[in-house]
């Protein structure tokens, strides 16, 4: 009994200390060294160890545990911030010059109204007409650019007379930024350039100039040339007349031409309007048969009449391309064009008033007035009616009317 129960101790306490040895065991395992069983694993350290073999070798590595791909989150794409163009609104104020406002696309940076300025924005409208301002001709962007900046009333007790209209620059147009802007000024026409006034904070007050017509004519002169059956001269004399009050109209405008011949003679010619409206610059022309002998000297004198304030509506004004007339043994030009009866009126065409009367003047290729002629309109001519007006010039070979190139119209308003 007592070699059974010696047994039992050395039994139970081999066994106690058999876990202590295998725990030792584990938390000794480093990486490399050798292993017996392939694929068995154990823990060292917190670290997780597997058998692997290598050649004929056994070794203990680190588990090698795969982790899960995670998409990365896609980014959404960046977009270009919209570019910030200059956008108009009525009441802000521009200080620019006469050439500047020609161009129709002057700053786009508006000053404080209480510094200096010549402009001031009154209407704001988007270009809806399919009319591309960078593309179409001037006159067909002055109508659109017209029916949308008149009626013109902006501080009508004011010295403010006329108005420019303004677009963004190409690359805004091409963007989709396309707007019209309408701009306020005071034009002074007293000289030969119009220029405009400038003013701080409020415009002044209106100031009532009585129509004054004076003749512009530093590029009008005349000529005559002998008609190839007799000895007469055919004369034509063209000139630019201008009414330089801002809100009167003249009415009875009589040009008179006085010539004085080699020979001692002279004689005298009218020129006849029946209005010019306010601040409006139109031509006047007249052909007539005279002496052969030849011009020494001719000058001319201007006298109108001024009217009340009122309308200042302008004459219908045309123009166009003078074309060479084929078949016939004297060198002919023709031109004409079509207009629509922008008058209240009808145009009748008596013979006893000015209603069918139409201006022309020739320009030659420089842009120098070439003389002028008054024709006349068949009617009657409704209001909003179109009408045509043509006309002819003829000369002697000799004298080379191609130099002779466009021409300019204005039709005057029933009476």
């Amino acid at each position: 009994m007592k070699s059974k129960g010696r047994f039992l101790a050395v039994f139970l306490m081999i066994s106690l200390l058999v876990p202590s040895l295998a725990f030792n065991a584990q938390a000794a395992i480093k990486t490399g060294q050798s292993c017996k069983k392939l694929g068995q694993t154990a823990s060292s350290s917190g670290v997780k160890y597997v058998c692997q073999k290598f050649g004929t070798k056994k070794y203990w590595a680190p588990q090698v545990i795969p982790q899960q791909s995670v998409s990365p989150t896609p980014k959404a794409p960046e977009v270009a911030p919209a570019p910030i163009y200059y956008q108009p609104k009525v009441g802000d104020c521009f200080n620019y010059d006469w050439n500047q406002a020609v161009f129709k696309n002057v700053s786009d940076q508006p000053i404080n109204c209480q510094q200096l300025h010549t402009a001031e924005t009154y209407r704001v409208l988007m270009w809806s007409s399919p009319v591309n301002v960078y593309q179409d001709t001037d006159e067909n962007i002055g109508k659109v650019a017209q029916s949308l900046c008149t009626p013109f009333s902006y501080k009508t007790t004011s010295a403010i007379n006329y108005w420019i209209y303004s677009f963004p620059t190409e690359e805004q147009w091409n963007m989709g930024n396309k707007w019209i802007r309408c701009d306020a000024v005071t034009v002074d026409r007293s000289g030969k350039t119009p220029r405009l006034i400038s003013w701080q904070g409020e415009p002044p007050q209106k100031q009532i100039i009585p129509a004054t017509c004076t003749v512009e004519s530093a590029k009008s002169y005349s000529w005559g040339r002998n008609s190839e059956e007799d000895e007469s001269v055919q004369r034509r004399i063209g000139f630019y007349m201008r009414n330089s009050s801002p809100d009167r109209d003249a009415t009875l405008v009589r040009i008179t031409a006085n010539l004085k011949y080699e020979d001692g003679t002279s004689e005298s010619q009218l020129f006849e309007i029946s209005r010019i409206p306010a601040g409006q610059l139109v031509g006047v022309g007249k052909v007539f048969e005279t002496t052969s002998v030849k011009l020494a000297s001719w000058s001319y004198s201007a006298k109108c009449s001024d009217s009340p304030l009122g309308s200042v509506q302008r004459l219908i004004e045309l123009s166009g391309q003078v074309q060479k007339e084929s078949g016939t043994s004297k060198y002919g030009l023709e031109y004409s064009a079509s207009g629509v009866n922008t008058y209240t009126n009808v145009i009748r065409c008596k013979q006893d008033n000015y209603s069918c009367l139409v201006y022309v003047l020739f320009y030659d290729r420089n842009g120098g007035i070439a003389g002028g002629d008054t024709i006349t309109l068949n009617g009657p001519i409704y209001p909003n009616d179109s009408f045509n007006v043509s006309g002819s010039i003829y000369y002697p070979k000799s004298w080379h009317p191609e130099n002779i190139s466009t021409f300019r119209m204005w039709v005057q308003e029933p009476q």
